[in-house]
């Protein structure tokens, strides 16, 4: 896990990266999600932007899901 703060006046943002298992449905045991959130604050025009993308990796599965 770790964690990100940058401020870069009028700007800050704001990193964090979260790592847990899961069980996912009948065959996904010890499926990983990845999430990363992501925020931006842009104090000249008073906007704050987020985005949270969650990728899950099922060791059953051949694929990567994105969220």
């Amino acid at each position: 896990m770790w964690n990100c703060f940058t401020l870069n006046l009028p700007t800050a943002h704001a990193d964090t990266k979260i790592e847990s298992i899961v069980d996912i449905g009948e065959n996904g045991q010890n499926a990983k999600v990845y999430n990363n959130f992501s925020t931006l604050f842009d104090a000249q025009t008073k906007i704050k932007t987020s985005l949270l993308v969650s990728i899950i990796d099922d060791p059953y599965s051949i694929e990567l899901l994105a969220t």
